[in-house]
């Protein structure tokens, strides 16, 4: 009896190490039932009677059809291999599936005759959906044109899609294990941004940005990135995922959008054209940097509708913007006209605004234009009109007519200038001679053309100073005597005379 009972102690401790071994262990006797079960306390929710499982058959535990054969295959196996038997199952646990993974040993009597089974289980349903939401992911993944790489918590590859293979060249064998960064990253790359990635692994944080990688054959691309952790059920961080896009063409355009917009920055810097758009609906009124330099003022100048119109010089210019402004807002009528503002620093000046509206359905939308520096060329001009009228009064009150002649290598002649004095002597008005030279030498008398011509002809060869003296024959039949005198000049096509014609029959009668 002492033997007997010492023995059943043994066994007991036996049994009692065992069922500590596992998250699960069953007691199975040779006809297939439960005969005893633990399992790990972490666990005892999941089953809501565990003493249900005592005295049922495998069959009736929760177990699948094929998960039930798996069992049996599984014991036979240990029983004539003397060897434990590795398995995995599931069980319908509170209308949820839980997954094992475990091994059978059997233990037999002296006879080789089974006596119990024991299984002794691990909980793998976090590792099997895990993998399975992995592998879900990599199919995805393979069918996408993005980048994916999948790392471990660490920040080591575990799995690239086709799209990186063929866009860096590099195989999953070849990248297998190795930091992300370690490979892809090169002499361009942020060092800024490498430092925040490996941040975001270390503290288990979502990223995003853009950086710099280099592919296998160090060809450089652009990529835009999002790199995200993954937890578990319990919060542990299981992987991480990073999709990459290449944006090396939109990088490329971004950058040349750039130059272009300095190089239009500095055209218009240049030739003194700003730009403006009003935004109807916000009331908003915006500036580009040469808008704010032709105004004379900083930077940070925000305009608006009012200041706008302050700019105006008071009087016919601001009236005149107002009426332009807003017959343009109302009635979609755009504008170009030349006024004068008085900018920041109060210097008064000539600018060309240039206005256009978007209309849409009846209703105007924007206001927008270009704004230009004028002034130079605004005072010029008025210089040049004011010495063109001097010079017109002038040569008004000349007794006798200035003219310009010229003649081309080919022949062809033209009147570009003659003063208003052509009419007191020909009768004829300088519009008509501009447009019909030929009026001006079929006046010359018949006995003197050929004079006329001939020494026309002299000073083209020979830029000699043209001088005569020729009678004309008037529409009214008067002859009169006319000296004329004029200076050549060669150019590229011909010769051009700048002379003088006055009438001088007072002195040949």
């Amino acid at each position: 009896m002492k033997i007997e009972n010492e023995l059943r102690l043994e066994n007991k401790r036996t049994k009692e190490v065992l069922l500590g071994l596992g998250d699960l262990v069953f007691l199975i006797d040779k006809s297939f039932n439960v005969v005893d079960y633990r399992q790990n306390r972490d666990l005892e929710l999941l089953f809501t009677d565990p003493s249900a499982f005592i005295g049922k058959s495998l069959n009736n535990i929760g177990l699948s059809e094929s998960d039930f054969k798996e069992f049996i295959g599984a014991i036979n196996e240990a029983k004539a291999e003397n060897r434990k038997a590795d398995l995995e199952f599931s069980l319908l646990v509170n209308g949820k599936s839980e997954y094992y993974e475990g091994s059978i040993s059997c233990i037999k009597n002296e006879n080789g005759q089974l006596l119990e089974s024991i299984l002794i289980a691990k909980n793998v349903t976090e590792k099997k959906q895990a993998t399975k939401a992995l592998h879900e992911l990599s199919l995805v993944g393979s069918k996408t044109t993005d980048l994916t790489i999948i790392t471990t918590p660490d920040g080591l590859v575990s799995w690239v899609n086709k799209a990186f293979e063929q866009h860096t060249g590099y195989n999953l064998k070849e990248v297998l294990g190795k930091k992300p960064q370690s490979v892809l990253h090169g002499p361009e790359t942020d060092l800024t941004t490498s430092e925040k990635i490996i941040n975001a692994f270390r503290n288990r944080l979502s990223f995003q940005d853009v950086i710099i990688n280099y592919a296998k054959d160090g060809r450089k691309y652009w990529v835009e990135f999002r790199i995200d952790p993954v937890f578990d059920e319990v919060g542990m961080c299981s992987h991480f995922i990073s999709i990459e896009r290449d944006i090396t063409k939109r990088k490329y355009e971004e950058q040349e959008l750039i130059r272009t917009r300095e190089i239009l920055l500095e055209t218009n810097r240049v030739g003194k054209i700003g730009g403006f758009n009003y935004d109807v609906a916000t009331n908003k009124v915006s500036w580009t940097d040469v808008t704010r330099e032709i105004h004379e003022l900083p930077e940070d100048f925000e305009p608006t509708v009012e200041t706008v119109v302050q700019f105006y010089k008071e009087g016919e210019s601001r009236q005149k913007y107002f009426e332009m402004g807003t017959n343009a807002i109302q009635n979609g009528v755009p504008y170009d006209a030349e006024l004068q503002i008085v900018t920041g620093k109060g210097n008064e000046i000539w600018v060309r605004a240039i206005g256009k509206v978007d209309f849409k359905d009846g209703v105007c939308n924007r206001l927008y234009g270009t704004f230009q520096d004028i002034d130079e060329m605004k005072k010029a001009e008025i210089a040049i009109n004011e010495g063109a009228a001097l010079l017109e009064n002038l040569t008004s009150n000349v007794p006798g007519c200035l003219y310009q002649y010229v003649m081309d290598d080919d022949g062809s002649f033209s009147f570009p200038f003659v003063s208003e004095g052509i009419f007191g002597l020909t009768g004829i008005k300088a519009k008509e001679i501009k447009e019909k030279p030929n009026l001006i030498f079929e006046m010359i008398h018949p006995e003197d053309t050929s004079m006329v011509n001939d020494k026309i002809i002299h000073s083209f060869h020979t830029l000699e100073k043209w001088e005569c003296e020729y009678r004309v024959i008037l529409s009214s039949g008067d002859v009169k005597w006319f000296w004329a005198i004029s200076s050549p000049e060669r150019m590229s096509n011909g010769v051009v005379w700048y002379g003088f014609l006055r009438d001088v029959s007072q002195y040949k009668s």
